[in-house]
């Protein structure tokens, strides 16, 4: 389950957002976005049974969770393999709670 935080810097400037989760396969996501400067920041860090074997990952992973785990939990996972990238936010609109259209728009 993702982890949410809203992070104040101060009144002049607008909230910025962090974002984490760990996924099935290990690898550890933190996204910061920052809505005043229209960035976000990723961190995603590998373990290294991922980056020795990626195409044990090349499916819909939520059809194959209990698989996922299980390459997980034979590893390895260390070392890590941090990867840092940086974007522009292009778009972005105000959602309501419970707003399934913003999930699956049909």
């Amino acid at each position: 389950m993702p982890i949410i935080v809203k992070v104040e810097a101060s009144e002049s400037e607008m909230s910025s957002y962090m974002i984490s989760w760990v996924e099935p396969t290990g690898t550890s996501v933190v996204q910061v976005l920052n809505l005043n400067r229209r960035e976000v920041r990723t961190v995603i860090l590998f373990p290294d049974w991922v980056v020795k074997e990626p195409l044990k990952t090349v499916c819909f992973q939520n059809e194959h969770l209990d698989l996922m785990r299980s390459y997980r939990d034979q590893g390895p996972t260390y070392p890590i393999h941090p990867k840092i990238m940086l974007g522009r936010l292009h778009f972005i609109e105000h959602c309501t709670l419970d707003n399934e259209h913003v999930i699956n728009p049909h």
